[in-house]
C-alpha cells in the first residue's frame, strides 16, 4: 500500500516522483563534476530524508520492524521492474 500523504501533510506523489523526489536519489553516473559534487556533498540529507520516508510508513501503517525489507526504500521504489503499458 503507497499513502496518499506522507506523514498525513505532504502528498507522497511531491515526495517521491518530484524533482524534489528525484534529486534525493543516489547520483546519476553520468553527472558533470559540478553536479556530482553537490550530490556527494548532500548524500547524507538525502539518505535521511529516504530513512524519515521509511519511518513514516511504518508509523502510517503500524508495520512491525520485523517486516520491514531489508533492501532500502529508494532502491526499492526506483531500481526494480518495468512499467508495463498496453499501447505496444
Amino acid at each position: 500500500p503507497v499513502p496518499r500523504y506522507l506523514g498525513f501533510l505532504v502528498p507522497f506523489k511531491w515526495g517521491t516522483y518530484s524533482r524534489f523526489g528525484h534529486s534525493t536519489l543516489p547520483t546519476h553516473h553520468a553527472e558533470p563534476p559540478c553536479a556530482w559534487w553537490c550530490h556527494s556533498l548532500l548524500t547524507p540529507l538525502k539518505w535521511l530524508w529516504w530513512r524519515i520516508v521509511e519511518l513514516l510508513f511504518m508509523c502510517q501503517f503500524c508495520i512491525p520492524r520485523r517486516f520491514v525489507p531489508k533492501s532500502r526504500i529508494e532502491v526499492d521504489l526506483f531500481n526494480g521492474g518495468q512499467i508495463l503499458t498496453y499501447e505496444f
